[in-house]
């Protein structure tokens, strides 16, 4: 078996083929560097399209996994077969930050906002037919301080499969405000990830979520 295994694969077929999964560390130390190679071919075999990308989770504990998003922006072949392997990873020292940072989430929720009318003085609350939100939080359960926080909402199909990624904003920090990108031991961070409601319906089956975050220890 390879050391670093992509799993819980979908391949989603909306315009452009986006291949969503899993990359799964087998090894008995963490990894780093972790890229992500998707390609996309004809039935006869025929290379449509090669994509190399950075893993969304660049450090990954070992027996932890990270997510994946490669996106083939050439290739509308309905028929097309997607296949994406790990192309390249290296050590990473240590156990790698992730291992030591818990990531909670719930939603979806309404996306609630205010509409000012410059006529008539007035504003409007709307609630947003396109975009609903996810809320998680990040906690540092380490000794070091994390820094360079990013985290993506993985949603789950029915089957187990990632069918969706929403991309967690800017953490919010006690003490701290809006647009925190560290935390220090013991610190929690919150966050709101957009997602579209499409997107979101369109999900076969029971849906599940789960948080990851990619992240680097402070030196």
């Amino acid at each position: 078996a390879d050391a670093l295994a992509p799993e819980h694969q979908s391949v989603i077929r909306a315009g452009v083929t986006i291949a969503y999964g899993e990359v799964r560390n087998t090894l008995d130390h963490a990894v780093s560097g972790v890229m992500i190679t998707g390609e996309a071919r004809t039935t006869s075999g025929r290379l449509l399209q090669e994509r190399t990308v950075p893993a969304l989770v660049s450090t990954i504990p070992a027996g932890r996994t990270g997510l994946y998003r490669v996106t083939f922006s050439a290739v509308t072949d309905p028929g097309a077969i997607v296949s994406v392997r790990v192309s390249a990873y290296t050590a990473a020292p240590g156990p790698g930050a992730p291992a030591a940072v818990d990531v909670t989430t719930s939603g979806p929720r309404p996306y609630v906002f205010i509409h000012p009318d410059p006529v008539k003085h007035t504003e409007t609350t709307v609630v947003s037919t396109t975009v609903q939100l996810f809320d998680g939080a990040v906690t540092n359960r380490s000794r070091r301080t994390i820094e360079g926080i990013h985290v993506f909402i993985a949603l789950y199909d029915g089957e187990g499969n990632v069918a969706l990624i929403g991309d967690g904003g800017p953490l919010t920090v006690a003490f701290h405000g809006a647009g925190a990108a560290t935390l220090s031991p013991g610190e929690t961070g919150t966050f709101v990830a957009p997602v579209g409601i499409p997107e979101y319906l369109s999900i076969p089956g029971t849906v599940t979520m789960k948080g990851f975050v990619d992240a680097t220890a402070a030196p």
